[in-house]
């Protein structure tokens, strides 16, 4: 059985990647789709639909790779693939990826490029075209029903250890790697809270869906 784990960026993966990495021959996939303009990420999201890339059995793939890239159009027989991912509060990650892109350098980014050109504040990071729905973007034409784990950041430890039973791994605790301040979303008015909430209503309603969710193993 295949591995297709989904860091989710700024969710916590590099800290399991620390540890699934000496547990797991693992293969990283860091080559996002959402690295290109629209316009250049639809054709290969459509290149992917129709023809996904053929993995050897029991490959451990794990990175920022959108999962259309390995599915297609999920004809994969579900026995033959499992599929993980962690979320986190949408605007929470938005903070996070706001600060590490301030504090970092993406330079063969587009998007990074044209925020630190454009001197963009948070909340303009936010209310981006490209960032909007930003799950939903990396889960394009992948059913909710595909994933087989999803965990949440705010239940992390718990999900963590629940996720290395699932694996059949010894539980370690997750160091702290690159971890980001959110006092950006304390700075934001009422107003703009409000406005960003809304501008990002389908993540925020898929989160609060698998946050509900008691089990998050076979989640449908």
């Amino acid at each position: 059985m295949n591995t297709l784990f989904l860091h989710m960026p700024k969710c916590a993966g590099s800290s399991m990647r620390e540890i699934l990495q000496r547990k797991f021959a693992v293969t990283y996939d860091y080559d996002s789709f959402f690295r290109f303009p629209k316009e250049e990420r639809m054709k290969l999201i459509l290149d992917a639909l129709r023809s996904p890339e053929e993995l050897p059995n029991n490959t451990f793939i794990f990175g920022h790779f959108f999962p259309v890239k390995y599915l297609g159009q999920i004809k994969n027989n579900k026995e033959n693939f499992r599929l993980i991912t962690f979320l986190r509060d949408p605007i929470q990650r938005l903070a996070s990826h706001y600060s590490f892109w301030q504090n970092s350098n993406f330079s063969d980014h587009y998007l990074w490029r044209k925020m630190k050109s454009e001197n963009w504040s948070f909340k303009e990071f936010c209310l981006s075209q490209e960032m909007k729905n930003f799950y939903s973007q990396y889960l394009i034409y992948i059913p909710l029903s595909t994933f087989d784990f999803v965990g949440i950041h705010e239940n992390l430890n718990k999900d963590w250890e629940q996720l290395c039973q699932i694996f059949e791994i010894e539980y370690e605790k997750l160091p702290h790697i690159n971890k980001s301040p959110n006092l950006l979303i304390k700075e934001l008015s009422d107003e703009d809270k409000n406005q960003i909430e809304n501008y990002h209503s389908e993540d925020i309603s898929l989160y609060l869906k698998f946050k509900k969710l008691k089990n998050n193993f076979k989640v449908m």
